[in-house]
């Protein structure tokens, strides 16, 4: 079976060969463990985002 785009014209070049799993540098082939995978690496993430005191302006987020 082949995955098409949103738009139905082809293979999605963002996604593996014959699959619906976007490339990704972890050599994930699975849509379920690369979802898994991504929330850790977000929860990671948010964890080192240095929070300050309120409130938090543009010039904040745009030097974080």
């Amino acid at each position: 079976m082949k995955n098409h785009d949103k738009y139905g014209v082809g293979q999605d070049p963002y996604t593996l060969p014959n699959s619906s799993v976007l490339r990704n540098k972890l050599f994930i082939e699975s849509e379920q463990e690369l979802t898994e995978v991504e929330i850790q690496i977000t929860e990671i993430a948010a964890l080192n985002i240095p929070f300050k005191n309120l409130p938090y302006d543009l010039k904040y987020w745009q030097n974080s």
